[in-house]
């Protein structure tokens, strides 16, 4: 009959004087078709069998050995009581911290801006944040008409340094002279300038009556968007490397190490979030009470009411960006897309994760479960941000491809080889416009087919911004083009 305390170190065993081998690193017996050690986890390949007899010696002394071992522990715990309990103590402390923080403790709200009323507002007029919209889905409702006539140009003197974003009756464009504008977008002449302590890296975001700015320095600025007067500027103590978005009255200034929220009435400051490292944060995106970001190598979920980040999933390196659409986030990253439900969450078995995959490396534990997606799909080629469609999800890449994928699954529906492009696409109710160097292209979103382009015939066309009223092209050359 086998003893319980020697299956502990053995396994099952067939019969009492079954062959076994022996640890060579902790003496650990097993029976002989093991090939790792079940106590330290070496090689038992290398060992030699014991049968009959021999086994059973061994078997014997184990359980000698493991007596003697229990004994000694009790005696030093009898010896020192002042030690175990302690020990216990913490142990159980540590146990009932966890267990809160993961299944009781709930967040308590952030503090509330003194008027929820501004909120980044999209729609077929405008164009008021860097993705067209909160969740960055770069789409359109209205059509737009490629064979209009070029309405105005404006030159500058300097490069455009970020994208131009549109309100229904204006442009706003930074300048790498460090100038904020405001054009008509009727007939393209200047209402006002601001100058900028620092050339932004981010585009501007307009919502209700101001525009907000940040600057690389750490520098958040709210611009009346009628007059160009600084209604306040307030320092965020980050390296602001993203558009600001706003929402229910609250500025998401984003920058290492922290995501900042600024009353967008007052500038005051309301709460900081620590997102770790200082790793600059790039194409933030809010939907509902959902708010995502995208780091070097992994995509951020917060609440936005409460700030506690509620899920992460590590990608390869971030190049195209981040969107938010009915609930789902989708993450294009280096030759990879993934979508992510916002109200995933880490099991609770997490910290441990790491170990658990260590075990499995060495054959001892089954495969680890991946983290929560609703679907992985490997790409060709990406780089610019996705465009979120009704039932499909678009990207392109600067070398040309361009790929759609279904929503709801990540299975490839097409892919398009064109020369080079120069912008992220954009989806409007004409198809999927495309701005390359030397023209503007429409496909159809269903099969990737040609539907109308327009050349460029001086080429240098750099980007494109799109609204129900109009086209408005940047060259390279620093020319804002209007085609209305």
């Amino acid at each position: 009959m086998r003893d319980p305390e020697t299956t502990h170190h053995t396994g099952a065993m067939s019969s009492e004087h079954a062959p076994v081998v022996v640890c060579p690193v902790c003496g650990a017996v097993a029976p002989a078709e093991t090939t790792r050690c079940r106590r330290c986890l070496a090689d038992l390949r290398g060992a030699p069998t014991l049968t009959g007899e021999a086994a059973q010696a061994s078997l014997d002394a184990v359980r000698a050995r493991d007596a003697a071992a229990g004994r000694g522990v009790l005696a030093r715990l009898r010896q020192r009581p002042t030690l175990a309990v302690p020990l216990l103590a913490l142990a159980v402390a540590l146990a009932g911290w966890v267990a809160y923080a993961r299944f009781i403790r709930t967040p308590g709200p952030l503090p509330s801006p003194a008027s929820r009323a501004a909120t980044v507002a999209s729609g077929p007029e405008s164009w008021p944040v860097a993705g067209g919209n909160l969740g960055a889905t770069r789409a359109l409702s209205a059509p737009v008409a490629l064979d209009a006539p070029a309405a105005w140009a404006h030159g500058f003197g300097a490069p455009v340094a970020v994208p131009v974003v549109a309100d229904a009756g204006m442009l706003y464009v930074a300048l790498t002279d460090g100038r904020l504008l405001a054009l008509s977008a009727a007939d393209g002449r200047e209402r006002w300038s601001v100058p900028l302590a620092d050339p932004p890296v981010a585009a501007p975001t307009v919502a209700g009556e101001r525009v907000f700015v940040a600057l690389p320095r750490g520098r958040l600025l709210a611009v009346d968007r009628d007059t160009g007067v600084v209604a306040w500027e307030v320092a965020t103590d980050s390296a602001l490397s993203a558009p600001p978005l706003v929402a229910d009255g609250v500025v998401y200034a984003f920058g290492a190490p922290r995501i900042t929220g600024v009353d967008a009435q007052s500038g005051a400051i309301l709460w900081r979030v620590g997102v770790g490292g200082s790793v600059a944060l790039f194409y933030p995106v809010i939907e509902g009470p959902w708010m995502a970001v995208a780091s070097a190598d992994r995509l951020l979920v917060f609440d936005r009411r409460t700030g506690e980040q509620t899920y992460w999933y590590a990608v390869p390196p971030v190049i195209g960006g981040v969107a938010i659409a009915d609930g789902t986030i989708f993450v294009a990253a280096s030759r990879t897309l993934v979508a992510v439900d916002a109200h995933s969450r880490r099991p609770w078995w997490e910290p441990a994760r790491a170990i658990w995959f260590q075990f499995w490396v060495w054959g001892s534990a089954p495969r680890t479960p991946p983290p929560p997606a609703l679907w992985v799909t490997r790409t060709e080629r990406g780089g610019y941000a996705p465009v979120i469609a009704e039932d499909a999800i678009m990207i392109a890449s600067i070398d040309g491809h361009v790929a759609a994928y279904d929503r709801r699954t990540g299975a490839l529906r097409w892919t398009r080889t064109l020369g080079r492009i120069a912008d992220a696409p954009v989806i409007t109710a004409s198809g999927l416009l495309i701005a390359q160097p030397d023209a503007l292209r429409l496909l159809d979103p269903a099969d990737g087919t040609d539907v109308a382009t327009r050349p460029i015939p001086e080429g240098g066309l750099s980007a494109v911004v799109a609204t129900a009223d109009g086209l408005y092209l940047t060259l390279a050359s620093g020319e804002l083009r209007a085609l209305r």
